[in-house]
């Protein structure tokens, strides 16, 4: 239902990079992590002030079987926002 909501939104504002941050939690969490790291990705080029948005596309990188890919997007949510360095995820 959230992704559908959210695609309804993107609709009338593509613009919102936090309506396409959104999205790509929704898909993740549905397992469309091609979707996912697609719609973070949108997001960052809209604002790249976000680090949730570079976390979603380093754990949908993850799970596509990309970590090394992962890692540059974890690093950049890390350096943007303490609460995702990896020593804080490992607590």
């Amino acid at each position: 239902m959230a992704s559908r909501l959210t695609t309804q939104a993107l609709e009338r504002f593509p613009e919102s990079a936090l309506l396409w941050q959104v999205g790509a939690l929704a898909r993740y969490r549905m397992g469309d992590f091609a979707g996912a790291e697609e719609a973070a990705k949108r997001a960052i080029s809209l604002d790249n002030r976000h680090a949730l948005s570079y976390f979603l596309v380093g754990a949908a990188l993850d799970r596509q079987g990309q970590p090394a890919q992962a890692e540059v997007y974890f690093h950049q949510a890390a350096r943007l926002d303490s609460r995702y360095a990896p020593e804080r995820l490992e607590n």
